[in-house]
């Protein structure tokens, strides 16, 4: 194959759509990132208009492959990327009855309650790996039925925000098996559908997508999107896996012994398994990767989110303030940095958008404990990091119970950037961090798989080899020890709080 051969990486997340272009060899010849707006009709409420991601993702393909162009590369294949966890209801024409409601959207919280109460529901994580939560599809679904019975009677299908894609790409539906096993309605077992699990929601398989391996070569493309994007309708894409997967794999870990650490707009720990492995506590999840892998983790709600809210909400001033090309959140950092470890006894539980793993606390909001007169806004900002941190933290004591140790910890995602925080995950955990070349694991770990897919890499063994890691910090013996103190207060106030979490949220309604 040509050394100006290229292939591209399409990373549908939440706030942006990430495309970048690899060459043979794995070398970043270009990105682009175009970037679509959450709304929030109502309190717990989070959509995204499907349009407006088609027409990034369009957007930052279409600036990928131009400049592709320019240098005289060639488009030879393409992986897909998405976010796990959207639903999107479609009426008999495939028209929209729904924006996509997406895993941050917490409306079916009581639902989701109930559900659990059923003796049916019982064993639903032992079959798909998925607790029961509202961020899943099972639980949005169920809300639909009970509270807009309108619009669930109309719906023909209920898809993902990738499946909506692959629509306006190709003009059929089908799914991978990663992002179906993220839905809560898909027996990790069988590899398809659960027949009881739609049944008691009472929809048929009909009205989801045909399950295909995530190595599926999809084409040809349809001509107006093909032209769109200045691709030739004949280039394969691969569909791909979820973005958590995809992280694993961009970062380089596809064997056990590592265990991913990303930040992004949320946050998660994630290791690799070669078989489905499930928590007899339901305190974590299993999804499917591609054959013969499955990553196990959990995902917070509250990462980069609570950056943003600090910097919104406490650093108006020092936004106007900014040098050209100046970031807050390097703002953010360099004050994180002047505080003492443990925020001078300031703490806080970072749940302003409730919290996932490893408790699955739909109720939970954020606590500040310990607030004094010496405290100022950049002790809020180290408490809020630590506090991050803290959970990740908890996530991964359980991972380590269920899969085994991990000697390394390798970071992607837009925290990568912050030198304070790499030294808190270091110590906190007790581990060497490692950062692979990109902060774009998800987008890589799609152009990667795609190569996979399309045979120029033979296994995906030989993607760990493609990526290249850097260790940006070791841990810091006595600041372990003293952060393992801190986190046992820590936990102590989360327990301490479950029964007030639960009184606030009945206050609330």
């Amino acid at each position: 194959m040509s050394t100006k051969s290229a292939f591209l990486g399409v990373d549908i997340g939440t706030g942006s759509c990430r495309v970048l272009a690899i060459d043979c060899k794995g070398t970043i010849l270009t990105l682009e990132k175009v970037k679509y707006p959450t709304i929030y009709p109502y309190p717990g409420w989070a959509e995204q208009d499907p349009e407006k991601i088609y027409g990034a993702m369009i957007k930052a393909v279409r600036s990928v492959t131009q400049k592709l162009t320019e240098q005289r590369f060639t488009v030879e294949g393409v992986g897909l990327s998405s976010v796990y966890h959207s639903l999107i209801a479609l009426g008999n024409r495939n028209q929209l009855l729904t924006r996509s409601i997406i895993w941050e959207d917490l409306r079916s919280a009581s639902v989701a309650t109930d559900i659990k109460k059923t003796e049916e529901a019982k064993d639903f994580y032992h079959r798909t790996g998925c607790p029961v939560h509202p961020l899943y599809p099972l639980a949005k679904i169920a809300w639909l039925r009970k509270n807009r019975p309108e619009t669930f009677n109309q719906a023909t299908k209920f898809i993902s925000i990738k499946e909506y894609i692959l629509l306006k790409l190709f003009g059929s539906l089908k799914v991978d098996y990663s992002v179906a096993s993220a839905s809560g309605l898909f027996n990790i077992h069988q590899l398809n559908w659960d027949d009881a699990i739609l049944d008691f929601l009472q929809i048929k398989k009909s009205q989801l997508s045909e399950t295909v391996s995530t190595l599926t070569v999809l084409k040809p493309m349809l001509p107006e999107p093909a032209q769109a994007m200045g691709l030739s309708p004949e280039v394969p894409w691969v569909i791909g896996s979820g973005d958590g997967a995809l992280a694993n794999l961009g970062s380089g870990v596809t064997s056990p012994g590592a265990a991913v650490v990303t930040v992004g707009t949320s946050g998660a720990v994630r290791v690799t398994s070669y078989e489905p492995k499930l928590d007899s506590q339901e305190r974590t999840w299993c999804y499917h990767v591609t054959d013969g892998r499955w990553i196990v983790g959990g995902a917070i709600n509250n990462g980069g989110l609570v950056y943003q809210w600090l910097a919104d909400t406490f650093f108006e001033d020092e936004k106007g303030k900014l040098e050209q090309g100046q970031s807050i959140y390097h703002v953010l950092n360099t004050l994180a940095a002047e505080v003492p470890p443990g925020a001078q006894g300031l703490i806080f539980l970072p749940f302003l958008n409730a919290e996932r793993s490893p408790y699955w606390n739909s109720q939970a909001r954020g606590v500040l404990l310990g607030l004094g007169l010496e405290h100022r806004k950049k002790h809020l900002v180290r408490a809020a990091l630590e506090g991050i941190v803290f959970r990740l933290y908890s996530v991964f004591e359980i991972l380590e119970e269920i899969v085994g140790s991990n000697e390394e910890i390798r970071v992607c995602g837009g925290f990568v950037k912050s030198p304070i925080w790499l030294q808190i995950l270091s110590s906190v955990f007790n581990r060497k961090i490692n950062v692979p070349n990109t902060v774009e694991s998800s987008a890589l770990g799609s152009a990667l798989l795609g190569m996979v897919g399309m045979g120029v890499l033979s296994n995906i063994e030989d993607v760990r080899k493609i990526i290249q890691v850097r260790n940006v910090c070791e841990p810091d013996d006595e600041l372990h020890l003293y952060y393992q103190k801190l986190y046992q207060v820590y936990k102590r106030i989360y327990w301490k709080m479950v029964e007030e979490f639960q009184a606030l949220a009945e206050l609330r309604q």
